[in-house]
């Protein structure tokens, strides 16, 4: 069975008889799924699912970024999430905040001076081998092959910048114990 979505700007059109389904574009997971009218869809279904904003209350996460700008913007978006928020600018002061601070989510960039965030997670597991926390790389290469690297090296997930609300909340429930993760309704 083969399903093929347009994602339309304008108003829908009805391609009733080729099979073809239209949703308004940006086309989402949910859209598509609901589109497709999946079994998956009726536990995340747009009534009980979207008209609620997920909250990880008391989960500490440090951003890692050489980017003034991208910190701020980050630091905004996770405390949507009401995520703790620590920020470090640069690898060396990740490691630092890392010596004295517990995080459950650390957020690093890849592309930075000094050190990239590859090295810098690498010296993260090699100081704290037992450590419970989660290391996801931020990159604005969002290539199939990047994403493999990331992975072959040892992070536990990949976001790509700009943050897309939908990844990043697959990202925390993917990685935080179901205990952290909880729903409120939408505002």
């Amino acid at each position: 069975n083969i399903h093929v979505i347009v994602a339309m700007n304008g108003d829908e059109i009805s391609y009733l008889e080729t099979g073809i389904l239209t949703n308004k574009f940006p086309l989402n997971g949910f859209a598509v799924v609901r589109a497709m009218d999946n079994d998956a869809a009726k536990d995340h279904s747009t009534e009980t699912f979207m008209n609620r904003q997920l909250i990880c209350p008391y989960v500490r996460a440090l951003v890692v970024d050489d980017e003034p700008m991208n910190l701020v913007v980050a630091k905004g978006v996770f405390r949507d999430y009401r995520l703790i928020v620590e920020t470090a600018n640069s690898g060396r002061e990740a490691l630092k905040k890392c010596e004295t601070e517990h995080f459950d989510l650390i957020f690093l960039d890849h592309m930075m001076p000094e050190m990239d965030g590859v090295e810098v997670m690498h010296l993260l597991r090699k100081a704290h081998p037992d450590a419970p926390f989660h290391i996801i790389a931020l990159t604005a290469n969002a290539t199939s092959s990047a994403r493999d690297m990331f992975f072959r090296e040892g992070f536990d997930e990949f976001l790509a910048k700009p943050l897309e609300n939908t990844e990043l909340e697959r990202v925390l429930r993917k990685l935080l114990p179901e205990s952290s993760v909880t729903y409120i309704a939408a505002s």
